[in-house]
């Protein structure tokens, strides 16, 4: 499989988003795109030896960041103390005749016009900061779909990553929801965003 690729800090959009993408590097011409909503009021932090860019403080008490990996992008959640928003909402738009499948309120499956995966979000979880990684408080996290939103005309379907209240009651923060995105190395990615 062939490494990811990826760029950011794209702030020049006037919608006040930051352009973050990734793409094969034996597939120079298909790239993914995400779209960081109404982030530019918050200056991103990057750290290129862990190829991360986070924006520290965008909502009350939570911080958003993306990670690129070998063949993955994390984008984590950060709860940084009580009084965060109860859940983080995300809109998908898909390049035509793509579908976007939701799983068991845990993951998402997106197929291109033949039906072949192309991509798939790894089940949200989350975990609080006690312990180590093999100890550490598990936090439950549901993925919900919700009424679509209008951007230039066009509707979009919108998801929700939904933490359980009673697991954040209990947590010791900082508390990180974890929605990664798998890119699948066996079918062309036409351009989307998310």
């Amino acid at each position: 499989d062939a490494p990811l690729q990826s760029y950011g800090f794209d702030t020049s959009d006037p919608l006040n988003t930051t352009l973050v993408g990734a793409r094969l590097s034996d597939r120079p011409s298909s790239w993914l795109n995400w779209k960081a909503l109404n982030v530019n009021a918050v200056a991103p932090v990057g750290d290129f030896a862990t190829r991360t860019i986070t924006w520290p403080g965008l909502w009350a008490n939570a911080d958003l960041s993306w990670q690129a990996g070998a063949h993955k992008v994390a984008k984590l959640v950060t709860l940084a103390a009580p009084g965060h928003p109860d859940a983080f909402g995300f809109s998908l738009r898909l390049a035509p005749g793509h579908d976007a499948e939701l799983v068991g309120g845990s993951y998402l499956v997106i197929r291109d016009p033949q039906g072949n995966e192309v991509m798939r979000t790894r089940p949200v979880h989350g975990w609080d900061s006690s312990g180590d990684a093999l100890t550490r408080r598990a936090i439950r996290v549901t993925l919900e779909e919700r009424a679509p939103v209008t951007v230039r005309g066009r509707q979009l379907r919108t998801f929700w990553l939904v933490p359980n209240v009673d697991d954040l009651a209990a947590a010791t923060y900082p508390v990180t929801l974890d929605p990664t995105t798998t890119i699948s190395g066996t079918t062309n990615i036409d351009d989307a965003s998310l």
